[in-house]
This record gives structure tokens, C-alpha cells and sequence, in this order.
């Protein structure tokens, strides 16, 4: 048992520096994440314009 105390003394003290870390590194990718998808759909305006201009799907039954 000898040095268990300094093992769990320097554990939470890794903790306190990698939590933070850790819990700032999922933010930034959450915040990337939602900003990609937001710049890469389309509104509804130019939507519709991009309906018009397209084909009609074709039927395959009678």
C-alpha cells in the first residue's frame, strides 16, 4: 500500500488538467459538426429552384 496515496493524488490531478481538455475537444467537434451540416444543406428558396430545373422522375409501371 505504500504510494497509493501519491498514485491517486497524481490521478486527480491528471484528471483536473484532461477533463476540461476532453470535454472542450467534443464541444469544438459538436459546434464543427452542426456548422457543416448548416453550410451544406440548402434553403428553401433555392430548393425549390433546383426542383424546377430537374427532370421529373420517370414512372417504371404501368
Amino acid at each position: 500500500m505504500t504510494g497509493t496515496l501519491a498514485l491517486l493524488w497524481l490521478a486527480l490531478r491528471r484528471d483536473r488538467v484532461m477533463l476540461p481538455v476532453w470535454v472542450a475537444v467534443v464541444v469544438a467537434v459538436v459546434i464543427a459538426t452542426a456548422s457543416a451540416i448548416a453550410s451544406s444543406t440548402t434553403t428553401p428558396p433555392s430548393a425549390s429552384c433546383s426542383t424546377r430545373r430537374s427532370r421529373p422522375t420517370p414512372r417504371w409501371w404501368p
